[in-house]
């Protein structure tokens, strides 16, 4: 159950029939009417029957009961609207039965007016007038529980506007990370494309420094070829000398 639905878990006062005991001028014909069971009824005449009650009544329903009007005939109902005070005024239709109004809001009398009909053949009578509301004393259990509910209500308004706030601060955040990290995948990006390029520098380097390693090998593999014939040449030159020698030796003897 939510707050709002426990806060609202207090019982609503039913509305109740304002009977002839809420009225004064009590003998007054219209009054008579209220509630009537008597089956008796007034002429239904173009003027108007007023109502006093002896206190302000919040009025949710008035019921005419009427009979020899047709479909376009239609009721004034008129009252002083205790609340703000202004004069008010509601027209209905005619529904087969009589007139029905809603006045909703709190009222200490009202006056009741028929249009005036021009039928020969039939009379217009108005028979009862059932008036339903609540008590001030009925009203005030009903603003307790709505108090209730307003103030859960501003609680939980209040605490979804918190969350709000927190929520609006993270997507700030989220953004800023989100920028931040744009510029980190730009960042790296570049830093990769650089990478790509001394991988490049570093394969030319390999390339020529094997080459170089080659052409020293293939040197070093010439310069012991040289020094070997060098040395078959000496070892040449030792033996003509040494024939030479002997030759000589042979000579001088």
């Amino acid at each position: 159950m939510t707050k709002i639905e426990a806060a609202s878990t207090g019982e609503l006062p039913d509305e109740q029939e304002i009977d002839a005991s809420f009225f004064s001028h009590k003998y007054r014909r219209s009054t008579q009417l209220i509630g009537n069971i008597s089956g008796d009824a007034i002429k239904g005449r173009r003027e108007w029957l007023d109502y006093d009650l002896t206190e302000a009544i919040y009025v949710t329903s008035i019921k005419i009961a009427a009979t020899g009007y047709d479909d376009h005939h239609e009721m004034e109902l008129s009252f002083d609207d205790s609340l703000t005070g202004d004069r008010k005024s509601l027209r209905a239709k005619y529904d087969g039965a009589g007139f029905s109004f809603q006045p909703k809001t709190f009222i200490r009398g009202f006056g009741l007016r028929p249009d005036l009909s021009w039928s020969f053949s039939k009379s217009q009578y108005i028979s009862r007038v059932d008036v339903r509301g609540l008590e001030q004393k009925n009203f005030f259990e009903v603003l307790a529980i709505y108090e209730n509910i307003s103030r859960e209500k501003a609680k939980i308004e209040s605490a979804l506007e918190e969350y709000l706030m927190r929520a609006r601060k993270s997507n700030e955040q989220l953004e800023a990370n989100s920028t931040r990290i744009s510029a980190q995948v730009v960042e790296i990006e570049s830093n990769e494309e650089k990478l790509e390029q001394l991988e490049d520098q570093v394969l030319g380097l390999t390339s020529e420094r094997d080459e170089i390693q080659r052409r020293i090998e293939s040197g070093i593999s010439d310069e012991k070829e040289r020094n070997e014939r060098v040395s078959s040449i000496e070892l040449s030159i030792r033996a003509l000398n040494s024939e030479r020698e002997a030759l000589v030796d042979q000579i001088s003897k």
